[in-house]
């Protein structure tokens, strides 16, 4: 466990240290023979199946090659849906099944031929925002294997407003450095409020690649004390916790290697805006003003924190959490420094506590998720983010 970010930051080490075949995910896989994935042309899913039941998730192959994933969970373990590669969108079928215990097999499908597997597990908890799917594709003979890590997006398939991935993707060989930047952009109305958002959402990754490649490298005429390390690289991805009409939640992740450091950097910035007016909402316009929301905000964080740190000690591979208790309990205090990294999500309010923030680099970043209705004698019925707690 240790959060995604924490996942993340492993897969990212590994390929920085070229040590790959050490990736290899926490779970236990489920083998081919006992959950073959369906015939191509199955109907894993009812025709009926609504759009609501679809699941969508973002991540990447490998920890360098970005995909949006939609799948659907059907009758008797059945799993179906498609995924395309952000850089070509182009969708590819997949079918399989998923067992008891959330493990699962994806078939990958081209042009009708069997053209890759996805074996993993699906893990999805109330104490977190959004289902993570972790495992390891393969050729459909096992080989070629390599991790992925996919997050689930808090995503309106019904709605008229659709976002779409902005890539920005740049080698540079002198100064040497990498930049693979993703943004996302509203299409599907021209209101205020859409554009304010993609115009800030734009800035935001733009200007940061922009600060980021001024610095990339090693200092012109500087000696190379670390010839072998890899080279510097700028990552920048998103989450989308809510998207509808109305309101749009995003958290962006920024991943920094500094050539020759021991692990990457991260940091992290949030956009919630109301789309009807374009106005930035801050935490404390969810709230009834003169409501002391930070405690109860610290309160119901650290329950959730407490059962996030028992279930890591399950995961973490020595049987030992990830946080000390009750030494994190300073960087869940009740100042807004601590609940700077907010987003809305359909079912709670959703917190990231940054790296270091409770613990060490190896705790990573914890998201977790507050339901509406531990706050409810608190939140304002009167905000531009009411629909999704009246």
């Amino acid at each position: 466990m240790g959060g995604p970010r924490s996942i993340v930051a492993q897969i990212l080490s590994c390929l920085i240290s070229l040590t790959f075949v050490a990736c290899s995910g926490r779970y236990s896989q489920p083998s081919d023979k006992e959950y073959l994935p369906q015939k191509p042309g199955s109907n894993a899913t009812s025709p009926t199946t609504p759009a609501s039941s679809q699941r969508i998730f973002r991540g990447s192959i490998g920890g360098k090659y970005p995909i949006q994933m939609t799948l659907m969970r059907g009758d008797g373990g059945a799993l179906s849906g498609s995924y395309f590669y952000e850089s070509k969108r182009t969708d590819l079928r997949l079918e399989g099944t998923i067992n008891d215990k959330n493990e699962f097999v994806l078939s990958e499908y081209g042009g009708g031929n069997r053209t890759g597997i996805f074996k993993g597990r699906w893990r999805d908890t109330d104490y977190e925002p959004e289902a993570i799917l972790e495992g390891d594709r393969s050729m459909p003979n096992g080989s070629q294997q390599s991790p992925f890590y996919l997050i689930g997006q808090h995503i309106n398939p019904g709605s008229p407003l659709k976002l779409s991935a902005i890539e920005i993707r740049e080698e540079n060989k002198k100064p040497k450095f990498s930049v693979e930047a993703l943004y996302p952009q509203l299409e599907g109305a021209a209101d205020p409020g859409v554009e304010e958002f993609n115009q800030r959402a734009r800035n935001l990754v733009t200007n940061a690649v922009t600060n980021w490649k001024s610095d990339a490298s090693v200092e012109p005429g500087g000696k190379d004390l670390t010839p072998d390390a890899a080279e510097d690289s700028f990552e920048i991805n998103y989450i989308v916790r809510a998207s509808t009409d109305a309101i749009i939640s995003i958290e962006f992740d920024f991943d920094e290697y500094s050539h020759g450091a021991a692990h990457p950097s991260h940091s992290f910035q949030v956009l919630t805006l109301d789309l009807k007016t374009g106005r930035l909402l801050k935490l404390s316009d969810l709230f009834k003003a003169g409501t002391n929301y930070l405690s109860a905000i610290s309160i119901h964080s650290i329950e959730q924190l407490r059962r996030w740190n028992k279930d890591s000690a399950k995961e973490s591979g020595d049987n030992k959490p990830y946080l000390d208790d009750p030494e994190f309990l300073d960087g869940a205090k009740p100042t807004p420094k601590n609940y700077r990294i907010w987003t809305l999500t359909p079912n709670g309010l959703a917190i990231t506590f940054d790296y270091y923030q409770l613990g060490s680099y190896a705790a990573g970043a914890p998201a977790i998720l507050i339901p509406y209705a531990k706050l409810k004698d608190l939140l304002d019925d009167n905000s531009p983010a009411s629909s999704f707690w009246r």
